[in-house]
């Protein structure tokens, strides 16, 4: 199918960024919207170094995305396509490049219907010029995700992130888009890496009401679908990466489909087709990968549990390659602030490695490139991941212990912080009945959480594969709020845990949340820039 062209020139906007350098290891910060800031949030990093990503930029309604590329840390804002309502809230994201330098990604924007719906196009930037890929017929939301050398492109569509199919595609360097085969009885797919021979990975998986009932990882030769070997013992996983030899790099899983947790998640290389699990960290028991370059060194993050690698929380950020497995956080420490987190985004053939971190400075991306020790030569290690700015504000609950018959003003307080130490901020929503709620923004998603008087009893609500939730009010023993996917929320109602969510959301509703339990109330419906971030971030992580 031929798509119309839409296109418009870059007009750059160019900022350098800075470069800190010691014997052991140098960090190239990638500037965001201004000289010395945060914001920024690169996704992939070409073969000649080249950066793509998405910078934080500001809208009347909080902050939103602008598609950016670094070269040489000189920042270049990429033209967002006009196809928002005008004067309307639009941004956009490029999450990956080839060696010619061409991006691709999205653009997006709100549509009518209740608070926080959004659609996109896939588009491609070249030369300075964006070119619309197109809708996706039956989807709201067209991304691509990579692009190969000879500029075949893989992607998805979609229209929420948790709980209805999405579809993986491909586009011809022409921009001809065709949807690629599921796995028998299969229901959704999504496709991330493509290498030069034009092989797709990602997965192909059956989603049940609100939770993916079976997810295996696939590779796609043209419109064919083949499912990988699973490593035994594990009974889903998804694919991430694909080198130009045909190493894949992803995750395999465990799951529990009568709880509805993970047992057990591990990062995964498969090589001629057969899965190997890659070495963890001492005390660590579950990881991801995310990136696999042309020699077959990996990146990605360990875990200290299966459920905080199955959200990408609180990961510890790794490179895998002849040596075994290395903790980059030493490396890193030294450039950011204590209380930074990281995470990899994508490795090159010379070894640099792209993303962000992020901490009490913001987001902060960058390229960190370190001395081999066997070769006396650089290798490039860098990037981590992020959020928008923000401020670490600490979930704070002050308990009255008013003796008996003393008056109002002789009351005493003591303040307790819940805030935990996975999180980068925390507020609470509500309490009632020696239980608080709220949410806890990790890796830049709100996960709704419910605490019992102590940052230790932190206890992450966030359904599975949900893109971010609020936790609103609680009656002493449930609690209820929402739970979204960027652009459609749903009620949900807890009993303490993740897994007994219930979905309250009237059919045939594409928006609902609950907002009080026995007269706790809260609000927070109203669409802005910060919803549209929470759509990126979510796309971005592929639930």
């Amino acid at each position: 199918m031929s798509l119309p062209f839409k296109q418009c020139r870059l007009a750059p906007v160019i900022l350098a960024g800075s470069l800190v350098a010691s014997a052991a290891a140098q960090v190239s910060i990638l500037p965001g919207q201004s000289p010395g800031s945060g914001g920024s949030q690169p996704w992939a990093i070409s073969e000649s170094g080249r950066v793509v990503g998405q910078i934080t930029t500001p809208d009347p309604s909080g902050s939103t995305r602008a598609a950016a590329v670094w070269d040489n840390l000189l920042l270049s804002i990429l033209p967002a396509l006009t196809l928002a309502p005008a004067g309307g809230l639009q941004g956009t994201v490029a999450f990956g490049v080839n060696s010619s330098g061409t991006a691709v990604g999205m653009s997006a924007w709100p549509v009518s219907g209740p608070g926080g719906q959004f659609a996109s196009h896939a588009v491609r930037w070249s030369g300075g010029i964006a070119t619309d890929l197109g809708a996706i017929p039956g989807f709201k939301i067209s991304a691509a995700r990579s692009i190969n050398n000879s500029g075949e492109i893989s992607g998805s569509g979609s229209n929420v992130f948790a709980g209805e199919a999405q579809v993986a595609v491909r586009w011809s360097p022409a921009g001809q888009m065709s949807q690629l085969n599921r796995l028998a009885t299969h229901t959704t797919s999504s496709a991330w890496g493509i290498n030069a021979s034009g092989r797709i990975v990602g997965y192909s998986g059956i989603e049940d009401g609100d939770f993916t009932a079976e997810r295996q990882p696939v590779i796609w030769d043209g419109q064919s679908v083949s499912a990988l070997t699973l490593p035994a013992g594990f009974n889903q996983g998804a694919a991430r990466s694909i080198n130009d030899a045909s190493v894949i790099v992803g995750s395999s899983a465990a799951f529990d489909t009568t709880d509805y947790i993970f047992t057990d998640f591990r990062a995964t290389i498969w090589n001629s087709g057969s899965p190997s699990l890659l070495p963890l960290l001492a005390g660590s028991t579950a990881s991801t990968a995310s990136s696999v370059n042309a020699g077959g060194s990996a990146i990605g993050a360990c875990y200290t549990d299966a459920d905080s690698a199955s959200f990408e929380i609180g990961g510890m950020p790794v490179l895998w390659d002849s040596s075994g497995v290395t903790d980059l956080r030493p490396m890193l420490s030294q450039f950011f602030l204590a209380n930074a987190s990281y995470t990899l985004s994508d490795i090159n053939a010379s070894g640099q490695i792209t993303g962000f971190a992020v901490s009490d400075n913001g987001l902060q991306g960058f390229v960190l490139t370190i001395p081999t020790p066997s070769a006396g030569v650089l290798l490039g290690l860098a990037g981590l991941v992020a959020g928008r700015r923000r401020q670490r504000a600490a979930a704070i609950v002050a308990l009255a212990a008013v003796a008996s018959g003393a008056s109002v003003a002789s009351a005493q307080w003591t303040v307790t912080n819940l805030h935990p130490a996975s999180a980068d901020s925390s507020l609470v929503n509500g309490i009632r009945g020696g239980q608080q709620v709220g949410i806890s923004v990790v890796a830049g998603l709100s996960k709704a959480s419910l605490w019992s008087g102590t940052a230790v009893s932190w206890i992450n609500l966030n359904p599975l594969c949900a893109a971010a939730s609020i936790a609103a009010a609680t009656d002493g023993v449930k609690q209820v709020g929402n739970n979204s996917s960027g652009f459609n929320s749903h009620a949900a109602l807890w009993s303490g845990t993740a897994a007994s969510r219930v979905n309250l959301n009237p059919p045939g509703a594409n928006y609902s949340e609950a907002l009080a339990i026995e007269g706790g109330i809260s609000d927070d419906s109203i669409i802005d820039g910060n919803d549209f971030i929470l759509f990126i971030n979510a796309f971005s992580a592929g639930c």
